[in-house]
């Protein structure tokens, strides 16, 4: 007997929008220029950790977890990171936003899941 069900057309993952590809552009930028230290100071070290908490927390949903820009996400997590940690617990979301955004066209286009989207 065959079955009437039809598969939904779903998208691979949460759509990338310009914003946040012009952000994670900018925040790396700063990171280039030294400005996502911990201990930095002035305006552009402030809008560094403003773009990181925007970028990770409101669009990206991910509080307490690795940072997008730390490219310690382009291995395998921390030795001393466990299950208890939320960090370890994000790690694979957060390298694949990470991977994502590195790869992401120029702005003005939104992707998602494979399908690039004008916006």
């Amino acid at each position: 007997m065959t079955t009437k069900r039809r598969p939904l057309n779903r998208s691979q993952g949460p759509a990338i929008t310009a914003e946040m590809v012009e952000l994670f552009k900018r925040g790396c930028e700063l990171q280039a220029a030294g400005f996502d230290d911990v201990e930095a100071k002035g305006p552009e070290a402030a809008e560094f950790r403003a773009i990181d908490k925007q970028l990770s927390w409101s669009l990206l949903h991910c509080v307490g977890g690795p940072s997008v820009f730390d490219p310690a996400l382009d291995s395998e997590p921390y030795p001393w990171l466990t299950l208890s940690h939320g960090a370890y617990r994000d790690w694979p979301m957060m390298q694949a936003w990470r991977k994502a955004l590195m790869e992401a066209p120029a702005h003005g286009q939104a992707i998602q899941g494979t399908k690039i989207l004008n916006t």
